[in-house]
């Protein structure tokens, strides 16, 4: 499942940079080397600038306002948060995340996961008052039939965050 992060609505210069209107807050998506689709064409993002309530982003591969041009109009897509870079499985888009009870490898039952932020480094899922990174070493276990994440805490996560 792809999730529609945006909208490219115009050229911005004569080197083939876009600018693009976000439709989520989740602006990890647009960063340097964040991989975005249009069209079924990956494209991979060489820079990127806030610009108003939009981005200007220079894409690998796009260097001339003819390339630029190509792309107005297009809905970007983003892949889905990964736990694991190897392979499509343990691939989620971070709204089948939302509303997931969460488990500590013990079974105690932390909470539910109320949403996720984007941070430069890791997204973090934040489960009522703690903040736990969306990664593969932290999340143990994601089943989305089930509505259950298992994680690993590590010692005094919880006291921190009380």
């Amino acid at each position: 499942m792809l999730a529609l992060v945006g909208k490219v609505v115009k050229t911005f210069g004569l080197r083939g940079e876009i600018k693009i209107y976000p439709y989520t807050t989740y602006n990890v998506r647009f960063q340097k080397g964040a991989t975005l689709l249009m069209e079924d064409k990956e494209y991979v993002v060489k820079k990127t600038k806030p610009h108003q309530n939009c981005f200007i982003i220079q894409l690998e591969g796009v260097t001339k306002i003819e390339q630029a041009e190509n792309l107005l109009g297009q809905e970007i897509f983003a892949k889905p948060i990964s736990f694991d870079s190897k392979d499509a499985e343990g691939q989620y888009h971070y709204t089948e995340l939302i509303g997931l009870e969460v488990f500590d490898e013990k079974g105690e039952r932390i909470g539910n996961v109320e949403n996720i932020l984007p941070m430069p480094t890791d997204d973090l899922m934040k489960i009522g008052d703690i903040l736990l990174p969306a990664r593969k070493d932290f999340v143990r276990s994601v089943d989305i039939e089930n509505k259950k994440i298992v994680v690993r805490l590590i010692e005094g996560m919880l006291e921190i965050s009380e």
